[in-house]
């Protein structure tokens, strides 16, 4: 299928999204990112201790909690985690975006343009090219569907070493791709012949005029 390069005179403009613009839904994702985040960890931890019990002493050793002589405790994060969401970190940047730079590519042949908008990171379409509504939603959807599915699969079988690493890879993984479930739902309320022209930091759907 030809990417479509140049917009259909039958089509006009229906709606923007344009989440640098909405702070109170900027907010609300960051929000929900971080309890994502907290919950995949915890969920993913549970996983491995279950699947992987030899890995225990590494992921929660007994000291992480130390009751205090003078009352209180404290919490100590092993260094494990530490090192594991430094090295996640870049990588769930890099590969969550080339994903989505490759479903791109292989919808239009061409290669995406990327960049940072103060906290955001995005890949948009080559300029002048516009999706299929369906095609948008594999290329917005398919870091956190492939990423997910290979994550969970590795866990069975990396080192222990590296188990906290992945851990942190996954979960960043899903807490970042909050953004992408919010563009996803909003764009499945459109039409499915509605072409999708994204602009990095905003999305311009265009609908089909009704032809008398």
């Amino acid at each position: 299928m030809s990417p479509i390069t140049e917009l259909p005179k039958t089509y006009t403009r229906q709606s923007t999204f344009n989440l640098s613009r909405n702070k109170l839904l900027f907010l609300s994702l960051s929000v929900l990112a971080v309890i994502l985040l907290v919950y995949s960890i915890w969920c993913l931890t549970n996983l491995i201790l279950f699947l992987r019990p030899n890995s225990a002493a590494l992921l929660i050793p007994e000291n992480i909690f130390t009751v205090l002589p003078q009352g209180g405790w404290r919490m100590t994060i092993p260094s494990t985690w530490v090192v594991g969401a430094v090295l996640a970190t870049p990588l769930v940047i890099i590969i969550h975006e080339a994903i989505h730079g490759l479903f791109f590519w292989l919808f239009t042949g061409k290669l995406s343009h990327f960049g940072f908008k103060g906290l955001l990171v995005y890949t948009a379409t080559p300029r002048g090219v516009y999706l299929r509504r369906n095609q948008y939603l594999i290329v917005g959807l398919s870091p956190l569907v492939f990423l997910s599915f290979i994550g969970v699969l590795l866990l069975l079988f990396l080192p222990v070493n590296a188990l906290a690493t992945l851990i942190c890879f996954i979960s960043f993984n899903i807490s970042g791709s909050v953004g992408d479930i919010a563009v996803s739902v909003w764009i499945l309320q459109k039409p499915a012949n509605a072409l999708i022209e994204d602009k990095g930091t905003s999305l311009i759907v265009y609908k089909l005029t009704n032809i008398p």
